[in-house]
């Protein structure tokens, strides 16, 4: 029986086509505020930071800086980095276009633009007491749903981390998604995103902080997913099921935000900072195998999830857990033949002699006490051997 739940989603959701350069009306709300617009070089070289500026001027936001230097990993630097630039411009408000590296970055950018120091010392989970400054998030892939979770994970290089703050005040009030946005996307990185929010939905689905609200998100994104991943992410994509993989990202992360994830994550963390995979390739590369390791603990939340997707053989909970680990080992195999995405640690550049090393960071990771059945050292180790 369950005794306790909570859920919070405060963000404001709007999806539509050509968002980006129509959305006045969205920002208005803003006018008269100094904003630090967040991003990368390919947003920069695509002009989605130009176009957004000229929104926000239009909508009345003054536009402080543009900065658009944040990596694909981005770290502890970069984020003391934009946040002095805007403290120096006077920015009261933060825009973050971009991936989960940019969002997250803005996250934590937004800590320190309101309260100074250093960002460690805000790691952990509900430090902060007071709001800060307004975040409005766009989301350029179709994967991490960090336009609506409380959670930023920001490398620390020097010590090869992942440093993990968990804050209400970080969420983003507004998240504007825009699916034309995505169509740049190269088809391995929309393959790596969209089974990046698969592993948040189905991790929020089977971990043990799961709730009945969370749920209703999490089963909603994975028969999504399911469904439209491969005309989502080929080449000659269907924008229609673009569109329905954004907004399925977005609601695998209100579910994750409200229930956590588990070792699959663990492990993710652990090989982005020890072995520099990007988090939706380890996301994917693990799935499977940790979902096998966890079988004996969630066969009866994996046959409803077959049910609810409606594939064929789900009879019994045996059967239909099965018949769920088989349809995505097909969607890897088919993702891989189709875009490229890795399917093997060797084949990202992990080295063995790594593995205990990346085991001892996915032991300190949080994400590991949520996971259905206890892990250990020898069972992570396992996990991957299986999956090199």
């Amino acid at each position: 029986m369950m005794n306790f739940m909570q859920f919070h989603a405060p963000t404001k959701i709007v999806q539509s086509p050509g968002l980006l350069a129509s959305g006045e009306s969205e920002f208005s709300t803003y006018a008269g505020r100094r904003a630090i617009i967040i991003s990368d070089q390919v947003m920069a070289s695509l002009n989605v930071t130009e176009t957004l500026a000229r929104t926000l001027a239009e909508s009345g936001v003054k536009v402080g800086i543009v900065y658009t230097e944040v990596p694909q990993d981005s770290d502890l630097h970069v984020v003391s980095r934009v946040a002095e630039l805007g403290r120096n411009c006077g920015a009261d408000m933060l825009v973050a276009v971009g991936g989960g590296s940019v969002i997250d970055t803005a996250k934590a950018a937004n800590i320190l633009l309101k309260h100074g120091g250093e960002l460690k010392e805000y790691q952990g989970y509900q430090l902060l007491t007071e709001p800060l400054f307004p975040l409005v998030a766009i989301p350029t892939t179709i994967g991490t749903g960090s336009e609506v979770t409380p959670i930023a994970v920001i490398a620390d290089h020097e010590e090869m981390r992942k440093l993990s703050f968990v804050e209400r005040f970080i969420t983003p009030e507004l998240a504007l998604l825009d699916p034309e946005i995505t169509y740049t996307l190269p088809s391995k990185m929309a393959a790596a995103t969209a089974m990046d929010a698969l592993t948040h939905a189905i991790e929020s689905y089977t971990c043990l902080e799961h709730n009945p609200m969370s749920d209703m998100y999490a089963v909603n994104a994975i028969q999504t997913i399911l469904a439209e991943v491969i005309s989502g992410t080929r080449t000659d994509f269907d924008p229609e099921a673009r569109a329905k993989l954004q907004l399925a990202s977005t609601m695998a992360g209100i579910a994750f935000a409200n229930s956590m994830v588990g070792g699959v994550h663990s492990l993710a963390h652990a090989l982005g900072g020890v072995a520099k995979v990007p988090h939706g390739v380890a996301n994917s590369i693990v799935l499977v195998a940790m979902l096998r390791y966890n079988l004996e603990e969630i066969e009866a939340r994996l046959a409803n999830l077959a049910r609810a997707a409606s594939l064929s053989g789900s009879g019994d909970d045996g059967d239909a857990s099965r018949t769920m680990l088989e349809r995505l080992s097909l969607i890897q195999e088919s993702l891989h033949e189709m875009t490229g995405l890795p399917t093997r640690l060797k084949e990202v550049g992990v080295r063995k002699e790594q593995f205990p090393e990346i085991v001892d960071r996915a032991m300190e990771d949080g994400s590991v006490i949520y996971n259905p059945k206890e892990l250990t050292n020898d069972a992570l180790i396992n996990i991957l051997e299986q999956i090199y």
